[in-house]
Parts: C-alpha cells; structure tokens; sequence
C-alpha cells in the first residue's frame, strides 16, 4: 500500500494515536513517505533560509492540527487510506520539529556539559533559575561563570523545560509595563516567570495545556488549560507567552482577542524555534517594538539561549506604556 501502511494495521493506529510520535517508528510504517519528507528537508538544507524554514514548520504544524481530530477518529476504525494520509502529515511534523531542534542545537555550539557543569547545573544552575523570586542579573552571571561548557548547560535548562531565566530587572520592567492590568501566562509550564511576577505584585493567571507530552511537571499554581479557552474565560488585557512553540494555534487568538491590549512575547531569535510568525505579519491593529539587542535583551537570560522580547501594543489602546529601552527596533506589526 502507498506510504508502506498495511502488513500491521494495528501499529499504524497506535503509532497515530501516540501522545508523543516517534519519528523512527514513522518512518519505519511510512517508508514512502518519509522518502518524500527527506526530500524536503534536504531543500530546506540546502536553501538555509531561516523564514522558509519557519513557514515550512508552521505549515506542518497547522495542516496536522487541522487534520488531527479526524486523523485519530478514522485510525482508530482502522481506516487505511485516511491512515496513510495522515501519516504523511504526522510524519512531515515530527521530522521539521526535530529537523528545527537540531538546528537549536547546533547553532548553540553546546556539544556536551562534562562532570563539573553538569554538578553546577542541578546544585545551583536549576535551583537559582527555578525559584519564584527572582535574582538579580548580576548573580546568575556570576554562577554562570564558574563554567566550562555555559552553551551545554543552556541545552540542559531547555531540556528541563526552563525556556528563560527571569532576573529581577526583567521582572520589574515587565511589572512597569503590565501595570494593574488583567494579565494571562500562556504555556506557563513550570510557572517560574508567572510566579516572580505575582510576587512582585503583578495580578497574573498562569495556564498550560501540556500539549508538549507532560514529560515536564507544571508548577503548583498554573492552570491545565487551553490557551485558547483561557482567552474566552479570563479576558485578559496583557498576554505573555515564553518560546511559544512553533507553529502554534494559539498565537492568532491571542491577537484577534479584543480585551488584549498588549502581548508580551519571549522568542528565539531563531524563527524556526519559536513563534508563529506569520501570525505576527498579519496581526492588524497592533504596534511591534522589538527588544533583539540593549539593556532590556540583555535582561534575557541566559545569554546562551538567545531570546528576543517581541511588544505588540494594540493601537489606540487605553494604555499606552512608555517606550521599551534604547536598543529596540520599532514598527507596525512584521514577523
């Protein structure tokens, strides 16, 4: 059968039902496809576009979400030709987010911590980037120097699910633009950022979906919920959202959502990383200020990760902060 599907029925549907697919067994029930997928990836290789290469995995990202629900439904009545279609469409998905993530990998130039970080990491490294109160710059920099391999440790934190290390200078400049405004943390996942912010004062509701496959426990105070549902129910002024994946479906809503008057994003600079960005292009009504070098990317820790601060700021909004610090590019909403 096309796609390679047939002999194990059974495989196929366990395989597409899976909360967390894995690619070599996809590409083992779909050799077909996974030859046409290659294909793909070596054209993306070769062009080396970074948007391309975004657009591409959003696109993925979007036709399986699309697909999804009817995907699981006819599979599991064990409904071969819809099974091979969405095969192919899981199978282009799973490969661009590990094609995407090696990517990360490779321009951190992380390779591997060696004994000495890896004992840095969990005694002090972890515990200092996951307490709720925040630290101030200078004291994670000054930890972060005592090692050899700062790049592989970064790799570590984004494996243990700590996206970003928030200090008490970002902590603050984000209280001075949130001001008393509703605020809504979507994929909070361990709720660190969400946490230091309601202990500096800032009223802040928290939410994850763990659509991510749970490996990563969610802190106490966040919510499992959808981003999308949190919207509809919280009606949040000010959004936040740290490395949202990429190719997500939240992001749209957050911007077509009326009570939403600023959105506050923590990206890769990397596109393919984070982010919907075509999402950001077409976010009508909003001014993007854009915070990829200065002091207020500075306060984006660790360094290593290379975070930017996206702020759309809905025009003509009640609320208009004052401007981010020196060193922001600003204009109307672009990805």
């Amino acid at each position: 059968m096309r796609g390679g599907q047939g002999d194990n029925p059974d495989r196929v549907v366990a395989a597409l039902l899976r909360q967390k697919p894995v690619l070599a067994e996809l590409r083992e029930l779909f050799p077909a496809h996974w030859e046409k997928v290659h294909e793909e990836l070596q054209q993306l290789a070769a062009a080396a576009d970074p948007a391309e290469i975004a657009d591409k995995l959003t696109q993925a990202h979007r036709a399986w979400q699309l697909a999804e629900p009817d995907c699981r439904r006819l599979a599991a009545s064990h409904h071969r030709p819809a099974a091979d279609r969405c095969g192919l469409l899981l199978l282009r998905r799973v490969a661009l987010d590990q094609y995407c993530r090696a990517l990360q990998r490779g321009l951190s130039g992380g390779g591997t911590a060696g004994l000495r970080d890896r004992l840095l990491f969990h005694l002090l490294i972890l515990p200092l980037a996951t307490r709720m109160r925040a630290f101030p710059c200078r004291l994670h920099r000054r930890a972060w120097r005592l090692l050899r391999n700062p790049a592989a440790v970064s790799a570590m934190l984004l494996e243990a699910g700590c996206y970003l290390i928030p200090p008490a200078e970002l902590v603050q400049e984000l209280r001075r633009l949130i001001g008393t405004r509703r605020t809504l943390e979507i994929g909070a996942g361990r709720g660190i950022l969400a946490g230091c912010l309601r202990h500096a004062g800032v009223a802040i509701t928290a939410v994850d979906d763990q659509s991510w496959g749970g490996t990563i426990p969610i802190g106490r105070e966040v919510l499992p919920m959808d981003g999308r549902e949190a919207l509809v129910r919280f009606q949040p002024q000010v959004v936040l959202c740290s490395w949202p994946p990429p190719g997500n479906s939240f992001e749209r809503e957050i911007l077509a959502q009326p009570s939403v008057e600023m959105y506050i994003a923590i990206l890769s600079r990397h596109r393919y990383a984070s982010g919907d960005h075509q999402a950001y292009a077409r976010a009508g009504g909003f001014r993007c200020l854009k915070a990829e070098t200065g002091p207020m990317a500075a306060m984006l820790l660790p360094a290593e990760t290379g975070s930017v601060l996206y702020l759309f700021i809905r025009d003509g909004g009640a609320y208009m902060p004052v401007e981010i610090p020196a060193g922001s590019s600003s204009g109307k909403s672009t990805a």
